[in-house]
């Protein structure tokens, strides 16, 4: 891998293009590009983990124009499941098998890690709250309440919706609520993984999110019974999380 190859600083939004050499290799044999999380080391056969993500399958040209609009792939998340996030300690990986010789093959890495970057852009209506150990954007007329003693509770509300927010070591995982009653998405807001959970029958149920590893903590945010534009608002507020 010649580039990025360690120092660089990715703007999510932008294209970039990622450089390699090869010696022994046809221009036609196929190379196949990942980014690889370096601050995530996944033992073998742990069920869930993911620290690299499919980009790209390519011919061995020496680059390929990554566009970081696009979605990845993963093992356990599936194909065009994962947004590029934002985070300091990525390396790219290639990986090239020979057309003419199966048994010849080839995979590098970056020799140092880069940074990915990432712009989030708000409603000029909407403001960040800033509450526990995590800040979201929410509309300018709504409003919060703090609580809670063993986890920090918050409330939401606005527009006619209440959202709860729970930030602690026993925050629920939301798992009661994969049943054919909901549907379960895996999403990375803000570097973490965001379990996902919404009803199969709009304002019946539970629409919520869940970060099970911040740093020691779990954060866990839910509204019931919301209308199918009450849903879209909090959808909306859960990806403008950041830690």
């Amino acid at each position: 891998v010649l580039s990025p190859n360690g120092g660089e600083v990715i703007q999510v939004g932008n294209k970039y293009t990622i450089k390699w050499n090869t010696t022994g290799f046809s221009s036609s044999d196929d190379v196949e590009i990942s980014l690889k999380n370096d601050s995530i080391s996944c033992a073998p056969f742990i069920v869930g983990c993911q620290d690299q993500f499919f980009i790209a399958s390519t011919k061995n040209t020496g680059s390929y124009v990554w566009d970081t609009n696009l979605k990845m792939s993963g093992a356990s998340t599936g194909h065009n499941s994962i947004s590029v996030y934002k985070g300091n300690n990525f390396k790219i990986n290639t990986y090239i098998s020979s057309t003419n010789n199966p048994s010849l093959s080839v995979s590098d890495y970056s020799d140092k890690v880069f940074t990915i970057n990432v712009k989030k852009e708000i409603s000029t209506n909407w403001k960040f709250v800033d509450v526990c150990s995590f800040k979201l954007s929410v509309p300018t007329n709504w409003t919060f309440t703090l609580g809670g003693t063993d986890s920090c509770f918050v409330e939401f509300l606005g527009d006619g919706i209440r959202i709860v927010s729970d930030f602690g070591h026993y925050s629920s995982d939301l798992n009661s609520y994969i049943s054919p009653n909901y549907n379960v998405t895996y999403e990375t807001i803000d570097g973490y993984q965001a379990k996902i959970v919404t009803p199969t029958i709009v304002g019946s149920g539970v629409t919520g999110v869940y970060f099970g590893n911040v740093g020691n903590e779990r954060l866990t945010i839910i509204g019931n019974n919301l209308t199918s534009s009450q849903q879209t608002t909090a959808l909306q507020i859960f990806h403008t999380i950041e830690f």
